[in-house]
């Protein structure tokens, strides 16, 4: 969060100036983060050197980021945020028709322009005030806003908090940031974070292991088994409790998967507790609903008729249903990512779908395959965005009516009418089979015991600053 006090932005930035210029090799309390995926390395970066309107705190909260205040309408339709006083790299004032131009081509972009079709404008009010007006309200809209993909930046420089440092010294492929921080006794000390980037999960933890790496972060399903194994050695991973989307797709509307009723049979014929169990990710749970049931959702998932049958009722059905249908012995492609978490999956599915009379075969590229993985995390507690994943837009097989009735949800200001759409979308998701559940997904990090402000999150967002302890910014 930027510092609230008025003298204190211009201190931090000569601060900042003084300290850079004298940058050797790495000085006491540098923090060595490991992200094994790069597109979350690259959010982790986009947070740490450029700032939304508002942000993501360590425990997945909103706070400041450009802006030091918003305002809510009582139509939850018009968003007013005041920025702060505060400068782009070259010390040109932030302004807020800058932000407002940067922020509508942030909105734009294809692969997050769906989740923010209920914007209407984005408009400059003054030279420090910007108003976002939405065609209805949305729910937990702070939260679309706050994730690193929207980021402010100018001819690719941010305004922080952190600043880039070059580290010509560091042999090893590595992003090095600092910045300078008030202690509670209001001295100003640098921190500095080290990303290094380019390492697989086994490196990452191997490096965690020898204490080369303070954090290592980004683990998926995938590589869990691995942190897991090592646990033995340091303590279990730290899991994030996140909701989302973790399960397969259809890719064909020919074939075998064409028919509603057999990918059913073969969702029905999934023992999710056995690979839940395998994985042995305790806080994990099963799921055969594209809903997530959460305190905070607005719709709740209404679970299919056949959860409540004995699994191997289940699979006499599925074996029935194959066999009416003739295709006994068909083959089914699965493509999964590399990792022993996936080849866990795998060897289930494979157990699963033997057991009705299918042969399952894995693949690498989604184009060979029948079946597609899904394993993103929710960016916002909202039920319209697990639903809108399965646009036609966006995948092979899909229900017109359903994009209908999203559109009219989004449309609609009435919160129960909007409520009451999106569950008959999810009911027309569910009854065409068009995403088979399995479970959440699962993101997981390895955390050294001095990093006492890193917290779980339902995000996954995990900011570099303040790990180390907590300081007054």
């Amino acid at each position: 969060m930027f510092p609230s006090r008025p003298s204190f932005p211009t201190l931090v930035a000569s601060a900042i100036s003084l300290a850079l210029a004298g940058c050797g090799g790495a000085q006491d309390g540098e923090v060595v983060v490991v992200v094994i995926d790069p597109d979350v390395e690259e959010q982790m970066l986009d947070a740490a050197l450029a700032q939304g309107l508002v942000r993501f705190d360590a425990a997945g909260e909103i706070e400041q980021g450009l802006a030091t205040s918003w305002h809510v309408s009582d139509d939850g339709r018009s968003y007013i945020f005041r920025l702060a006083d505060i400068n782009w790299a070259d010390g040109e004032p932030v302004t807020a028709p800058a932000v407002a131009r940067l922020l509508e081509q942030q909105l734009t972009r294809d692969s997050i322009a769906d989740e923010f079709g209920a914007i209407e404008d984005v408009r400059a009010m003054t030279d420090k005030v910007i108003e976002i007006r939405l065609a209805a309200p949305q729910r937990n809209f702070l939260q679309l806003l706050a994730r690193p993909e929207l980021s402010i930046a100018r001819q690719g420089d941010g305004t922080g908090p952190f600043t880039r440092i070059d580290r010509p010294e560091v042999k090893v492929a590595a992003v090095t940031v600092g910045r300078m921080v008030e202690t509670p006794r209001g001295d100003l000390v640098e921190e500095r974070v080290r990303v290094d980037t380019g390492r697989s999960a086994e490196q990452a933890i191997g490096a965690f292991t020898e204490g080369e790496a303070d954090l290592v972060t980004g683990g998926t399903f995938a590589t869990a088994p691995l942190a897991l194994e090592a646990a033995r050695t340091f303590g279990r991973p730290r899991f994030d409790p996140v909701a989302g989307l973790f399960g397969l797709v259809p890719q064909s509307a020919e074939g075998p998967l064409a028919s509603p009723e057999l990918r059913r049979a073969l969702s029905a014929a999934i023992d999710r507790d056995a690979i839940i169990s395998a994985l042995g990710v305790r806080s994990l749970l099963p799921r055969a609903t594209v809903l997530q049931d959460a305190l905070d959702m607005d719709v709740r998932p209404r679970p299919p008729a056949f959860v409540a049958e004995p699994l191997e009722d289940r699979r006499a059905a599925a074996r029935e249903a194959l066999a009416g249908a003739e295709l006994d012995d068909t083959e089914i492609a699965i493509a999964l990512p590399d990792g022993p978490g996936a080849d866990i999956l795998f060897t289930r599915l494979l157990a699963d779908w033997s057991a009705i009379g299918l042969s399952p075969a894995r693949v690498a590229e989604p184009e060979q395959a029948d079946l597609v993985l899904i394993d993103r995390v929710a960016p916002a507690a909202n039920s319209a965005w697990f639903l809108r994943q399965f646009r036609c837009a966006r995948v092979t097989i899909c229900d017109a009516e359903a994009d209908r009735l999203l559109d009219e949800a989004r449309a609609t200001r009435d919160p129960a009418r909007r409520n009451a759409l999106l569950a008959e979308a999810a009911a027309r998701i569910e009854e065409a089979q068009l995403f088979m559940p399995i479970a959440a997904p699962v993101r997981w990090s390895l955390v050294a015991p001095g990093l006492t402000g890193f917290a779980e999150n339902r995000f996954a967002r995990h900011f570099i600053g303040g790990l180390r302890e907590p300081r007054r910014r």
